[in-house]
């Protein structure tokens, strides 16, 4: 991938080296094989394509405790339509349980 050139791969929209699948196939099938793409859906989302071609997936998940408080912080400071003003023990309460906005949704895989 770019011939390991990082400042031509600095200099290149991280968008447009790793696309996001949820943007769609026309747009992953303009970028150059071999490719890199990035998506957000469950492994049971993904077309049935994957396990006749076998493609090399790497499967990055987050620390839950980092999850919570990084969605903690951005409701409170940037969800001004419909703000959180609970403590913050409210929100793990209400992530855990899948009860809020976002959750710890564990189904993933």
């Amino acid at each position: 991938m770019n011939d390991a050139d990082f400042e031509k791969a600095a200099k290149t929209n991280l968008e447009q080296r790793f696309p996001y699948f949820e943007t769609g196939l026309d747009r992953i099938a303009k970028t150059p094989s071999p490719r890199l793409i990035e998506c957000h859906l469950p492994l049971s989302l993904l077309p049935d394509q994957i396990n006749e071609k076998k493609p090399k997936i790497v499967y990055v998940a987050r620390n839950p405790e980092d999850i919570v408080f990084s969605y903690y912080t951005f409701a409170i400071k940037f969800m001004n339509s419909v703000p959180f003003t609970g403590t913050f023990e409210d929100y793990c309460r209400l992530f855990v349980t899948d009860k809020g906005r976002v959750g710890l949704k564990s189904d993933y895989g």
